[in-house]
C-alpha cells in the first residue's frame, strides 16, 4: 500500500486529511431471509430426542441408539495414531465411522467389550491407514436410546411446555429470529464492505498503524497458543509476515477512519443520544449492568468507544439504505 505514513494524528489534522469517504446513504441492499421449513424443524426435534435420550439399563445396542465406548484400534497387533479413544459417544447408524464398525456393535450390551473388524477405504487420505485391515477393541459403556418421537408427556418432561403444538411453534419462532439475525448480520457486513471499497485513505496516522500491528501480532500469538505453537512456527506454517501484518493493520486503520468519518457526518460523538443508545445496546447484548461494569471487568474504554461508534456507523448506512427483503428456502 503506497499510501503514506505520517506523524499527524487524527485530533491534530481532522478526519478530512486522512480518509476520501465513499457514498454510504442510498445503497442497494438485499436482505436474504432464509425460510423455516417442515424439514428444519423435524431436524431441530431429532437433535432434541437424541439430548434427551433414555438410558437402557438392561437390554443391548440397536440401530439408532447412542452407545459411550471405549476403543482402541490396532493394525498387525500394533496400535495407530489417532486410533483409540475413551468416552466417546457414537450414534449408531450414523455412518461417522468406518466401513461397518457400527453396526457390528448392535447386540452389544452395556459392558462388555468385544472386537470390531474394518478395513480402511483405500482412498482415507492416510497412508498409513488406506486399504489396511484393522482391529478394534470396543467396551460399551452406556447405552442411551432417543425416543422415536415427541409426545405431549416427552414435552412436559424435558421443556417448559406442556404440549407438542407449544414446543414445535417455540422451535420454529426461535429458528426464525436466528435466521433473520443472520441475514441482517450478512446485510450488513456487506454494506460496511462496500463502503469500504469506495472510501480512499489520504495518509495513515503513525499512531494508529503502530496500534493496530500491535493488535494483530496480539491476536496471531493468542491462535499460535491454541494450537500449543511458538509464534514463529504458527507464522511460518500460516505464511504471516510483517508485510501481511502491516497489511491488515492498515485495513483496520482504514475501516476506524471510515467510522470517525461517518460519525463526524452526522454529528454522532460520545455525548449524542445516538451513541448513548447504541452504547446501552452493545453493553445489555454483552452482559454488561452498565458502563462501569465492563469497565471493572477488564474491557478498555477505548474499545467500547471503537465498537460503539462502529454500530453507530452502521446503523447509520442501514438505515439510509435501499432494502429489498427476499426469502430463501436453504
Amino acid at each position: 500500500d503506497p499510501t503514506p505514513v505520517v506523524e499527524q494524528t487524527v485530533a491534530d489534522e481532522g478526519i478530512d486529511k486522512f480518509i476520501t469517504l465513499g457514498e454510504y446513504k442510498g445503497l442497494d441492499l438485499t436482505k436474504n431471509v432464509i425460510a423455516v421449513s417442515d424439514d428444519d424443524i423435524q431436524s431441530r426435534i431429532d437433535s432434541d430426542l437424541k439430548t434427551y435420550a433414555s438410558e437402557v439399563a438392561d437390554g443391548t445396542v440397536e440401530d439408532g441408539d447412542i452407545v459411550n465406548i471405549d476403543y482402541e484400534g490396532k493394525i498387525d497387533g500394533e496400535a495407530f495414531d489417532g486410533g483409540s479413544s475413551q468416552g466417546y459417544d457414537l450414534t449408531i447408524g450414523s455412518g461417522s465411522f468406518i466401513d461397518d464398525f457400527e453396526e457390528q456393535l448392535i447386540g452389544s450390551k452395556t459392558g462388555e467389550t468385544t472386537e470390531v473388524n474394518v478395513t480402511f477405504p483405500e482412498d482415507y487420505g492416510n497412508e498409513e491407514l488406506n486399504g489396511k485391515d484393522a482391529v478394534f477393541t470396543v467396551t460399551i459403556n452406556s447405552i442411551k436410546r432417543p425416543d422415536k418421537e415427541i409426545t405431549d408427556e416427552w414435552v412436559q418432561k424435558n421443556s417448559d411446555y406442556k404440549t407438542v403444538d407449544e414446543y414445535t411453534d417455540n422451535i420454529r419462532t426461535e429458528m426464525e429470529t436466528s435466521n433473520e439475525e443472520s441475514a441482517l448480520s450478512t446485510m450488513q457486513n456487506e454494506a460496511f464492505s462496500m463502503v469500504f471499497s469506495s472510501s480512499t485513505p489520504i495518509q495513515y496516522p503513525q499512531d494508529l498503524v503502530d496500534e493496530y500491528t500491535e493488535l494483530t501480532k496480539q491476536s496471531y500469538e493468542t491462535y499460535a497458543s491454541y494450537y500449543g505453537m511458538e509464534y514463529d512456527e504458527f507464522a511460518s506454517s500460516m505464511g504471516i509476515t510483517d508485510v501481511s501484518i502491516a497489511n491488515a493493520a492498515k485495513s483496520s486503520v482504514k475501516t476506524e477512519l471510515i467510522v470517525d468519518a461517518i460519525c463526524e457526518k452526522e454529528g454522532i460523538s460520545t455525548d449524542s443520544d445516538t451513541y448513548k443508545t447504541q452504547l446501552t445496546k452493545a453493553l445489555e447484548e454483552n452482559g454488561y449492568s452498565d458502563y462501569d461494569a465492563a469497565i471493572e471487568a477488564g474491557v478498555a474504554e477505548r474499545d467500547i468507544e471503537r465498537t460503539v461508534k462502529y454500530y453507530c456507523a452502521l446503523d447509520v448506512i442501514i438505515s439510509n439504505a435501499n432494502v429489498t427483503e427476499a426469502a430463501e428456502t436453504e
